[in-house]
């Protein structure tokens, strides 16, 4: 017998306590990562699975590419962090509905993303820039508790 796996609550927006906003996207799909370098690349493997099946093979490569700048980010940041006992996961969530599709990450750092600028021989701090001029909207947010650390999010259309 199968027993799907459940897949946790999106922590809620301290601006949107309820969850009434989910009810607008049709297909919704999970991950958990550890918070390790190949978590992008696994997060990309799934997008290129399901966006296709979901209609929305239009917004792949973009929705690729935002997913990998903010999972990186919440990896980075996750193991920039001392930590009492194991290092938390990276949480994401994939959206799709009529209107495009989202990313939501989870991370266990209550710190918000801060838009950086990279200089010509770095190749960090272009993450949220990307992630700007590619989303029709993005953001960040911390949940209220029960919750803790912080969740941002993409919507590409």
């Amino acid at each position: 017998m199968h027993v799907p796996l459940a897949v946790p609550v999106i922590p809620p927006s301290p601006d949107a306590p309820d969850d009434a906003w989910l009810a607008d996207w049709r297909w919704r799909d999970f991950l958990e990562l550890g918070a390790v370098a190949t978590a992008p690349g696994t997060a990309r493997g799934v997008i290129r699975e399901r966006l296709p099946c979901w209609g929305l093979g239009h917004v792949q490569d973009t929705l690729e590419l935002v997913a990998t700048e903010l999972i990186t980010n919440s990896v980075a940041a996750t193991r920039d962090r001392a930590w009492d006992g194991a290092i938390p996961p990276v949480r994401v969530w994939l959206l799709g509905g009529g209107l495009g599709a989202a990313v939501l990450v989870w991370d266990g750092v209550p710190i918000g993303p801060v838009p950086a600028q990279a200089t010509a021989d770095d190749e960090s701090g272009r993450g949220l820039s990307i992630v700007q001029q590619l989303s029709a909207r993005w953001d960040f947010y911390f949940p209220q508790f029960p919750f803790c650390g912080k969740v941002t999010w993409a919507f590409i259309s």
